[in-house]
């Protein structure tokens, strides 16, 4: 991911995405319109030649000059051959954009996606672990005022301090999946919230619309185009030289002799048939390369149908199943929270009851937030998958 200057202490998912955006409008980095149109205003003038040879011989016999003959054949072009060779010409002048560059681009988008996901994950998981730890050091305290009584199990205390070094490597492994990714600001200082992050129902809500059918062209449309375009030239071309009579004229001219009925100029000329062998192998051959392209642009609006389908399908199930498994946590807390209040009023009530409780829906949140990081993830698959992620102008599909 490239590197930007920080433009604000604080960033949400709008701010961030305008950032990264930004810099492929900014001088000199946007990458899609590095488009060879300087080359084009660059490009040298091209203007057919009317004579495609120019041939001169000349012959002597035993070094007798005045016996020496000379030849001159010409072999000209139709006007058709260079108007056919002039457009050829434009057609390289036209060539599209540097794909390997522009790839580059899109995977610059693709990794500030996974990035700010990875960053929202980590970051709640962090505060969920703080309230862990905390609870946890509730536990252990109690558990350390309760090793007085001559009855205390020391199994409790030693679990919770097997627990805390476990949550101790929890934290740890989470901080570390945030240097998975290079962060995209070179200032430390700025800090990120998510406040506008894109919910769950409104990721169901667009994937619901969305209809993969609707997919009418691809990221390579541009480069079949040109191809197509390319290719047509270019059989133009051939069909014009296939259909050019006048192969070349040619003008003798004989040394001086005392002959008077010998002739001391000649002219001759050579004819084809048009359509003869010469252009026909070339002219199929490029009639099956157009084919083969009109095919390959078809055959990728398939695939892409097919990705994404597959990539909507498995979002919305995904969606499904995290539903169900919310609805039930969610209740299992309100039974949780029921029963405190419930024994709370209890003379004897044990604070740990409580605790265990909280740790518990900490627990489930933690659980809820893997499976929210699943979402997010199949989320993005499908904007990948259906090429939506990469369409100009770029929209930022997180808000």
């Amino acid at each position: 991911m490239t590197s930007l200057s920080a433009q604000a202490e604080i960033l949400n998912t709008d701010t961030f995405f305008s950032a990264i955006f930004g810099q492929f409008e900014s001088e000199g980095t946007l990458i899609s319109s590095n488009k060879n149109s300087d080359h084009q205003h660059s490009a040298e003038p091209f203007k057919a030649a009317k004579i495609e040879d120019l041939e001169v011989r000349t012959e002597t016999n035993d070094f007798d000059f005045s016996k020496q003959e000379i030849t001159v054949r010409v072999s000209p072009t139709s006007k058709a051959i260079r108007k056919a060779q002039e457009e050829l010409y434009k057609a390289y002048t036209l060539e599209p954009n540097d794909q390997t560059r522009t790839a580059l681009e899109y995977k610059i988008i693709e990794d500030a996606y996974a990035y700010w996901i990875n960053e929202y994950i980590t970051h709640e998981k962090q505060k969920l672990y703080k309230e862990w730890d905390l609870v946890l050091i509730d536990k252990k305290s109690i558990f350390e005022k309760q090793l007085l009584e001559n009855d205390f199990d020391l199994t409790d205390y030693f679990k919770v301090n097997t627990e805390m070094k476990d949550l101790t490597l929890k934290k740890i492994n989470n901080a570390e999946k945030s240097n998975l990714f290079q962060s995209p600001f070179q200032s430390s200082s700025v800090s990120f919230v998510f406040n506008d992050i894109i919910s769950v129902d409104d990721i169901k809500s667009f994937a619901n619309s969305y209809d993969p059918a609707q997919t009418s062209s691809s990221l390579k449309e541009e480069e079949y185009s040109y191809n197509k375009y390319l290719l047509q030239k270019e059989l133009d071309l051939e069909i014009a030289e296939s259909k050019q009579i006048m192969r070349f004229g040619q003008l003798s001219i004989g040394g001086l002799n005392r002959d008077p009925f010998r002739e001391n100029f000649s002219i001759g000329a050579a004819f084809r048939m048009p359509w003869d062998n010469g252009n026909r192998l070339k002219i199929y051959e490029l009639r099956h390369k157009l084919e083969n392209v009109d095919f390959a642009a078809s055959s990728e609006l398939e695939e892409i149908f097919v990705s994404a389908s597959r990539a909507k399908y498995d979002l919305l199930n995904l969606i499904s199943k995290h539903e169900e498994m919310e609805s039930l946590r969610q209740a299992q807390f309100e039974d949780s929270q029921k029963f405190i209040e419930v024994i709370a009023n209890n003379q004897g009530f044990n604070p740990l009851h409580a605790l265990d409780v909280k740790e518990q829906s900490i627990k489930s949140s933690i659980e809820n937030l893997d499976s929210l990081r699943d979402i997010y993830e199949s989320y993005l698959n499908m904007l990948k998958d259906s090429q939506i992620m990469f369409l100009a102008p770029y929209t930022n599909y997180l808000l």
